[in-house]
């Protein structure tokens, strides 16, 4: 679904999702005429358009490509919802392959696979605005990147990190009042600097600026009226 801080914007917004794991795609409307454009398609994007192994966990929220890390989500209560009910072959995409608009804008959670989803997508780029992404601290799955990991690819691409949107933390024992910080929600943005410096279009400013006024980076926003010619 949907962040809320988007959700007063939709009928501005042509959205499009992905949603691999066929339990939770048939959920999702398929219909949704809040928004100016809406598709949902059942594809999982990765790094490659090749064949992979999706983990279907109790959880549909938590299945993967990747598999559960056991030996850190056993320290903490719940931990059954990352079982693995049943492994699926998919086809992985790259983003960029498929036949849509360049975006402006990118919201990634996919369980551990947030920077092959991005490595995959490197042909948007130069269109993209903004990315919002799940971020771990610690490797809910094994083998998976973590932030820096993911601050750092960005980086190469121009995008600099602003502020975590989220954070969340998983307590060992329902004694605790604060717990152990896990991942979270991380927002990259191009400069003001590099987007008047590659010459977008007005519109595509204006869609900047939204963008800033969606995530309250108002410190940003002067600045790239500023540069305008």
């Amino acid at each position: 679904s949907i962040e809320p801080r988007w959700a007063r914007f939709k009928k501005h917004i042509d959205y499009v999702a992905f949603e691999p794991d066929e339990r939770s795609f048939l959920k999702m409307d398929p219909d949704n005429t809040e928004f100016a454009k809406y598709e949902i398609l059942n594809y999982a994007i990765g790094a490659q358009s090749e064949n992979a192994t999706i983990n279907l966990c109790q959880d549909p929220q938590v299945s993967s490509v990747l598999l559960p890390n056991t030996e850190l989500v056993d320290l903490f209560p719940n931990s059954d919802r990352f079982n693995v009910k049943e492994r699926k072959k998919i086809q992985l995409t790259r983003l960029d392959l498929l036949p849509l608009t360049p975006p402006d804008f990118l919201k990634l959670d996919i369980q551990g696979g947030e920077l092959n989803a991005l490595i995959g997508a490197e042909d948007l780029f130069p269109s993209l605005l903004g990315i919002e992404v799940e971020i771990e601290f610690l490797q809910v799955y094994s083998d998976q990147p973590l932030f820096g990991d993911i601050c750092n690819y960005l980086k190469k691409h121009n995008f600099e990190f602003m502020d975590f949107t989220s954070l969340i933390r998983w307590e060992r024992s329902t004694i605790s009042r604060f717990g152990q910080c896990i991942f979270g929600d991380a927002i990259f943005l191009k400069s003001p600097e590099n987007t008047i410096s590659e010459t977008f279009s007005l519109e595509k400013i204006s869609s900047y600026l939204g963008i800033l006024l969606i995530y309250r980076r108002f410190d940003l926003i002067a600045r790239p009226l500023k540069l305008l010619p």
